[in-house]
């Protein structure tokens, strides 16, 4: 099986993306990294993140790191 990847566009306004640049930069990550950094985290604390999520999470970011 072929694991895909999508693109999501987000909007956000310049003092939100402001605030997103200097945060990704402090952990030294790029926007999109970040951005899915939180989406993981958001998804584990509502307990949706399965096991399977969990190691296709570890799998993107082998490839990406």
């Amino acid at each position: 099986m072929v694991n895909k990847s999508f693109v999501v566009g987000v909007r956000l306004p310049p003092k939100i993306r402001e605030i997103l640049k200097k945060l990704a930069d402090s952990q030294e990550m790029s926007e999109s990294e970040y951005m899915r950094n939180l989406l993981y985290k958001e998804l584990e604390r509502l307990s949706i993140l399965t096991t399977n999520l969990a190691k296709a999470k570890e799998e993107i970011f082998k490839e990406v790191g």
